[in-house]
């Protein structure tokens, strides 16, 4: 079951897109299956780009971190279950920054 963000309300009444854009995660990283080798392409949804910028060999680390970071920004909860490989994802985790910067 996906879980949403909470909104972060500022206490001086300024409004960023970042306190509200909605991010979605499952409760569980089991729930991540994407593939551990090979090459997938991103749903347009997740990169509006043309379908060779939207190609991603999973075993190149740099286009797979940028994919997952799209995935974890953009993609919905089952594009993220479908994509996103559990243990690719432990791995990388400490080179992630956040979608705002």
């Amino acid at each position: 079951m996906p879980r949403f963000a909470p909104v972060t309300v500022r206490p001086d009444g300024r409004v960023f897109i970042g306190d509200h854009k909605p991010y979605v995660a499952s409760d569980s990283l089991d729930e991540l299956h994407g593939p551990s080798e090979g090459i997938f392409v991103l749903p347009h949804s997740v990169r509006w780009l043309n379908e060779k910028a939207r190609t991603t060999d999973v075993t190149n680390k740099i286009r797979r971190r940028c994919a997952y970071r799209d995935l974890l920004a953009e993609g919905t909860y089952e594009q993220q279950c479908e994509f996103i490989n559990r243990d690719l994802l432990i791995r990388d985790f400490r080179t992630f920054r956040s979608p705002a910067g």
